[in-house]
């Protein structure tokens, strides 16, 4: 977030920034009043998230750090957006992977409705300025709270085995990575009643399976990249906002509907599909592996990614699944910690992630609603496919998911 004030000589430092920085931040909610916006925020600010306390400072010398802010303005970080009555109240929360994951989306907005639901602050004691505590800390960074460790079979295999040898060079990842990153993206959203969503988790538990290893297995020979969070494993709190995800590669094999099929199902490989699944619950403890080699970058971060530039794109499909957005906020007994008339509540939810020109041609985020619905956000990257093929992706597991929906 960004300070009213924002001068170095007023900025506390808290840590350095690890691997991952954080660029930017910024909120934007449609039809609220501002007061009860405002003073939601500071709640959430303050006492909830203090990586939303933080900027970063010192990238030019190598070693970027957080440093704390000594106050927060939230005139400069927030949008009041009018538009027409189909969106209703909607709250767009933006961020950067730097001070957090996918699942500190989720973090902050039960943070949200949790402050919304909070008695209420008389109006006169709101402010637009927010003073940040000086005794506020953030979680150690990825490589301090895991073992970076890394095999030897792990080094030879993405260091030193020659790309030629390896499944990528045949997998298809749409077109080359252009020589200037951009981020356009095109998004469509899926979203599912509860009931639909019983129906499709009911069909891949029968399989043993997982929505995401459905996904990970419908669709042609792609390099997919599925992301596991490793907050669990690192012990880290379930509502804080930190980042502590890693990545899981494969190589599934072409998977098409053959002609006398008129059903996905039909055709859907389900002993293939419940491979995947197997695998993700057990990949965990190597997942820090592929965080492990980016020491073999030695801090030259900025020549990867510009290496990747005009270079074949690694990445056709990355998969997401944030799991179900919790209705309301859990105590230390898993008690709900508000009340059952509670005046706000959350119903939809979506996820999606920014698209650097370099990152995967198709993107598939997953989350589930406080109703227990499902909403599915799916981007495909202009730069990797044009909009023919990105469409009769969406069209596509539109169909296959209606499929499974529809199923009594």
């Amino acid at each position: 977030m960004h300070s009213g004030d924002p001068a170095d000589a007023q900025a506390t430092p808290l840590r350095e920034a690890g691997l991952l920085h954080i660029a930017r931040h910024h909120l934007g909610m449609y039809s609220c009043d501002e007061p009860t916006l405002f003073r939601t925020l500071a709640r959430v600010i303050v006492h909830r998230h203090p990586a939303l306390c933080v900027r970063l400072t010192g990238g030019a010398d190598g070693r970027p750090t957080y440093t704390r802010l000594p106050q927060i303005d939230l005139t400069q970080i927030v949008t009041f957006t009018d538009t027409d009555e189909s969106w209703g109240r909607v709250v767009i929360f933006a961020w950067h992977d730097g001070i957090g994951d996918g699942a500190s989306g989720v973090a902050f907005h039960r943070a949200l409705l949790s402050a919304l639901q909070a008695t209420e602050i008389p109006v006169h004691e709101v402010r637009a300025l927010v003073s940040v505590p000086e005794d506020i800390s953030l979680i150690p960074p990825l490589e301090s709270l895991a073992d970076l460790s890394v095999s030897l079979v792990k080094v030879c295999r993405e260091v030193m085995l020659p790309t030629s040898w390896t499944p990528l060079d045949s997998a298809w990842t749409g077109r080359p990575v252009p020589q200037q990153d951009t981020s356009a993206a095109n998004v469509r959203l899926l979203g599912y009643s509860p009931e639909e969503t019983s129906r499709i988790l009911h069909l891949c538990k029968s399989h043993h399976a997982t929505l995401t290893s459905v996904l990970h297995t419908r669709g042609v020979r792609k390099s997919v990249h599925v992301d596991p969070c490793l907050a669990a494993l690192l012990d880290a709190p379930a509502d804080e906002m930190c980042d502590e995800v890693s990545m899981h590669h494969a190589y599934p094999l072409i998977m098409t509907r053959p002609p006398k099929h008129t059903s996905w199902l039909a055709a859907l490989p389900w002993d293939t599909a419940t491979d995947p699944a197997v695998t993700l619950q057990n990949q965990a403890q190597q997942a820090t592996e592929q965080v492990s080699m980016l020491k073999f970058l030695f801090g030259n971060y900025d020549g990867y990614f510009k290496g990747m530039l005009g270079k074949k794109r690694k990445l056709s499909l990355q998969l997401s699944n944030l799991g179900r957005f919790p209705a309301r906020e859990q105590g230390a007994s898993g008690e709900s910690s508000q009340s059952e008339a509670a005046t706000w509540e959350a119903t939809d939810m979506y996820f999606t992630q920014a698209q650097s020109a370099s990152l995967a041609a198709i993107t598939v985020n997953i989350t589930g609603t406080p109703k227990r619905g499902l909403g599915l956000t799916i981007t495909y990257n202009p730069n990797a496919v044009d909009d023919a093929f990105g469409e009769s992706f969406f069209r596509q597991l539109n169909v296959a998911l209606d499929e499974m929906a529809q199923l009594s």
